[in-house]
């Protein structure tokens, strides 16, 4: 039996996690489950700050909008940026910021000194997005210098597992804070995230390798824009893919602005409803994720990729239909 439970687990490995092998992906790998712990629980703990002080959804959905935006628009520029500089350099001053960030936030909230200053709330949200967009583009550039060709497709997989399952962790991270300490939670969850980004900048130091991209030094960042532009339209199969992802980005993430909402008005679950809800989403995109990185088939992963995106759009629906807890958590599974 022993030999049988060995013979499987090995299996599992080579199938699954032969990523994390290398010591600097392994490195990378805890950083960005700490850092997107982090990031998700800030989006929650944000949120329902906002909710609290509002008691509007307009204004979670702002806060939330301002923390999404910068990964459509700051994403040329740090991949320009990745390919002209050391891109661990770039990753360890954006969690320093972050890390800054969420400190100022917490003292803030802390001194309730937050209380009528929603701008501040909105701007100190529009930061964290554009140093998320920063640590998660320098990630993905990072990524095919630490694992060798024939293993990359399984070290994006396991990258992408943790940014999905850090929705997970943050969730259920800052659920008992919530839940335990009523008004001193939002403050404690910013705490939380604080160390977070803590530990995942210590872990960041550790990276050993070097990395810049290849780029055309003589043209400014215009042209090279261009030039990606021009490259992704005479490539069909990227192209379709950019543009369901885009659809897919823009026809079902507004969720998230209204969970504050529905767990408050609809589920009565308050701040904890929403941990659940979120954490939730992290779960299904885990096992979706963890899933996708034992399929080798390029067919297959292609069949994979549409069904999923048609399938993510019927969650919000079954979550605006229902006034169960249970259905509500299925639906947030789905999507």
């Amino acid at each position: 039996v022993s030999e049988r439970r060995i013979y499987m687990l090995a299996k599992i490995r080579d199938q699954y996690l032969l990523a994390l092998q290398y010591e600097d992906f392994r490195r990378l790998w805890t950083v960005n489950a700490f850092a997107g712990a982090a990031q998700w629980a800030l989006i929650i703990a944000r949120g329902w700050l906002a909710y609290e002080i509002t008691g509007a959804a307009l204004w979670v959905g702002l806060v939330t909008f301002a923390a999404m935006i910068p990964r459509l628009f700051t994403s040329p520029i740090v991949g320009f940026m990745a390919d002209r500089f050391d891109r661990v350099t770039i990753l360890r001053v954006g969690l320093t910021l972050n890390m800054l960030h969420n400190v100022a936030l917490a003292l803030m909230v802390m001194l309730d000194a937050i209380e009528g200053r929603l701008l501040i709330l909105l701007f100190l949200a529009l930061l964290n997005g554009t140093l998320a967009s920063f640590r998660m583009n320098t990630t993905s550039a990072l990524i095919p210098n630490m694992v060798p060709k024939e293993r990359l497709l399984n070290g994006i997989a396991l990258n992408q597992a943790t940014q999905q399952g850090s929705r997970m962790v943050g969730a259920l991270g800052i659920l008992p804070l919530l839940a335990i300490l009523d008004d001193n939670g939002i403050m404690a969850a910013f705490w939380l995230c604080s160390s977070f980004y803590a530990f995942a900048l210590i872990t960041a130091m550790r990276i050993n390798i070097r990395s810049t991209g290849v780029i055309d030094r003589e043209k400014g960042f215009l042209s090279n824009l261009v030039a990606g532009f021009v490259y992704v339209y005479g490539h069909p199969q990227i192209l379709a893919m950019i543009l369901i992802v885009l659809a897919h980005c823009a026809l079902t993430m507004s969720y998230e602005s209204l969970l504050p909402s529905i767990s408050t008005e609809k589920l009565a679950a308050g701040s904890v409803g929403v941990s659940y809800l979120i954490g939730a989403v992290g779960a299904g995109a885990l096992i979706t994720a963890i899933f996708l990185a034992g399929v080798r088939n390029t067919t297959t992963r292609g069949i994979l990729f549409l069904v999923f995106g048609f399938t993510s759009g019927l969650g919000p629906i079954l979550l605006a239909l229902t006034t169960h807890w249970e259905l509500s958590i299925l639906a947030a599974v789905a999507m």
